[in-house]
């Protein structure tokens, strides 16, 4: 298990005898969601263990601390915690420039953008390179790839394609929106605060009703294979006989009692409803 020490944090709160909060107010968060959080009173100085990940941990003693002042310590932490989303937007036989240059648009005037937005064209009626002419208008703020395929394939087998070459240590979640849909201007600031203020935990956030927002934790989409046809772990001793990544996860989480892990998307992000 994961477990997070607050003992050397430049947010954890001591007074003379323990700690006694954390200037982020994170410890009393992780105990509403659930986690358990155990003073070592057995240390000199008592501190706070988290039965988790705290992204926001830093030492007090290390090169991090050194390099700034602590009244920007707060503001540094929460930058570099910002949400790392790509987003796909899977163009298909019946769509046109125009729906993906709507969807896209979108995204670019996102109130805060996605990191990259991925467009794997798997339809041979729209022309890349007039789709490429058309986005080289978008803003500065918006990091954008196309990929075209060349042989006939699915959506998810496209979005798989898009996936692939993604880096997960840059890139946390990955969400999908078909094209024509106008995607919220607080889509990605509503995810990045649930998950980084709220510290809500999912592995992936259902689609609304009109199949906008799925959202998947990209580091569990790799382990399982993606959308692929089936998978099962190194072992051998766990399998799922399912292609879509929604329905395996599905699969995974009634196995191991956690379904709270599913959520739908409209819970983080109200204007998706």
């Amino acid at each position: 298990m994961i477990q997070t020490s607050c003992e050397k944090c430049v947010f954890a709160e001591f007074d003379d005898q323990a700690q006694i909060g954390c200037r982020l107010g994170r410890i009393q968060k992780f105990v509403k969601q659930g986690t358990a959080v155990r003073l070592v009173e057995e240390a000199e100085r008592p501190y706070c263990v988290i039965d988790g990940l705290c992204m926001a941990c830093r030492r007090s003693d290390g090169d991090w601390a050194a390099a700034s002042t602590p009244d920007n310590y707060a503001d540094r932490v929460r930058s570099e915690m910002r949400l790392r989303l790509h987003v796909v937007v899977p163009v298909s036989e019946g769509d046109t420039i125009e729906d993906v240059v709507k969807t896209v648009d979108s995204l670019e005037k996102q109130t805060l953008p996605p990191r990259c937005v991925r467009i794997p064209v798997y339809g041979k009626h729209i022309s890349p390179a007039a789709l490429d002419s058309r986005f080289r208008d978008l803003g500065p703020s918006l990091v954008w790839k196309l990929h075209v395929l060349t042989e006939p394939a699915t959506c998810n087998e496209a979005i798989d394609i898009a996936l692939k070459p993604v880096d997960p240590r840059e890139c946390l979640y990955y969400s999908v929106f078909k094209p024509g849909f106008m995607v919220p201007r607080t889509f990605v600031a509503d995810l990045d605060h649930a998950i980084n203020e709220d510290l809500t935990r999912f592995l992936v956030l259902t689609p609304n009703a009109a199949g906008q927002g799925l959202t998947v934790q990209l580091g569990l989409y790799r382990s399982i294979g993606g959308n692929s046809p089936a998978w099962r772990d190194i072992e051998g001793k766990k399998s799922i006989d399912a292609t879509a990544v929604e329905d395996k996860i599905r699969l995974m989480c009634e196995e191991d009692g956690r379904l709270d892990m599913i959520k739908k998307v409209e819970e983080l992000c109200p204007d998706l409803a």
